[in-house]
């Protein structure tokens, strides 16, 4: 289960981690740039990443990003949600694109009447869940992770995912990461103290048909007891992502390894069993990698297969693809990429 040669884009100057998403039909990657850092930019790719459409910046008005931070889009209700931390550390907000127009910047304090901070330098993750989408973030006083849920009408108050989840203790300058496979909702994180990555389960309780996200979490499991040598570099943060969408009980772990940008992205895959396989370095399955300094992988499942995304060390928009169906037929050069025009409207 090999990746193939990674695919360069064109899109150059990244300044932040990217993210990706699939919506409407399309590959979307969102990012940061080194010459326009409180603005979000993305690209779109129609056809599972051969064909890449000009970069765009997202435009809605009130949108400034915390420098250092990412983007972070997730799809919910047929819409595309983008959240990020705005850049005068004053929470998070987010904008939703109702295509082809993008909403007015809402900050998610206002949605839920409580005041809302990060840390500085990390960035919000989230995922849905039963009909819910799931937001995380790193507290402001580094006091560990908040989560919060919405139907997209009623936003619920944050709280602490810290006190919910016995032994969360997630390492400052880093974000959570969260991921639903199966039936259940998962929270990754790196650990303090050199302890490598950990993560938490939610799953739905039966019973009054009300999802509560302050009940029912596992405690933290440590996936370096499992995994040998998983240890990442600091500053940097997760990535998961079902293993294919016939199997979306398992997991793919991403994490930045301890040799830093010029080692690239290690992973482990999470077996449905609970058993995480041994660690694999992506750099000896597609000819060498090197990420941007301060930057981390980001990773996203669809029908065209699994890609990894990361920023490159010359700050271009990089990947490598994991196709469904036949492993063996995956080893062989990625096709140069072509670039067109966004049409004027959409089908």
């Amino acid at each position: 289960m090999s990746f193939q040669t990674p695919g360069l884009t064109k899109f150059a100057g990244l300044a932040s981690s990217p993210a990706a998403v699939y919506w409407g039909g399309s590959l979307w990657v969102f990012y940061t740039t080194t010459a326009d850092s409180t603005s979000i930019w993305y690209a779109e790719s129609t056809d599972g990443g051969n064909k890449w459409n000009a970069a765009e910046k997202v435009p809605a008005s009130g949108l400034s990003i915390a420098p250092n931070t990412s983007p972070c889009p997730v799809v919910f209700d047929g819409k595309l949600y983008l959240f990020f931390n705005g850049s005068s550390n004053n929470g998070t907000f987010v904008t939703i694109f109702y295509d082809p127009e993008w909403s007015l910047v809402s900050a998610v304090a206002t949605l839920t009447g409580v005041p809302m901070g990060f840390l500085p330098g990390t960035s919000p993750a989230a995922a849905v869940y039963r009909g819910e989408v799931h937001l995380f973030w790193n507290g402001a006083g580094d006091n560990g992770v908040f989560c919060l849920t919405t139907n997209g009408t009623t936003w619920g108050a944050p709280f602490s995912c810290t006190d919910c989840v016995p032994g969360l203790s997630i390492a400052p300058g880093t974000s959570p990461c969260a991921v639903s496979a199966g039936d259940a909702l998962y929270l990754f994180w790196n650990g303090r103290g050199g302890t490598g990555a950990w993560y938490a389960t939610h799953t739905y309780v039966a019973g009054d048909g009300l999802v509560r996200l302050n009940e029912a979490w596992s405690a933290a499991a440590s996936v370096k007891a499992q995994v040998a040598g998983m240890d990442f570099f600091a500053g940097t943060s997760p990535a998961a992502q079902p293993l294919d969408a016939k199997d979306a009980a398992t997991l793919r772990l991403f994490w930045v390894g301890p040799g830093g940008p010029g080692e690239g992205v290690s992973y482990s895959v999470l077996g449905a069993g609970g058993t995480w396989s041994a660690k694999k370095l992506v750099a000896a399955e597609v000819g060498g990698q090197a990420l941007a300094a301060g930057t981390s992988p980001c990773a996203i499942n669809f029908t065209a297969g699994l890609f990894l995304f990361w920023a490159g060390a010359d700050q271009t928009l990089r990947f490598a693809e994991l196709p469904n169906g036949s492993w063996a037929d995956t080893i062989k050069a990625f096709p140069r990429r072509n670039f067109v025009r966004k049409p004027a409207g959409r089908a």
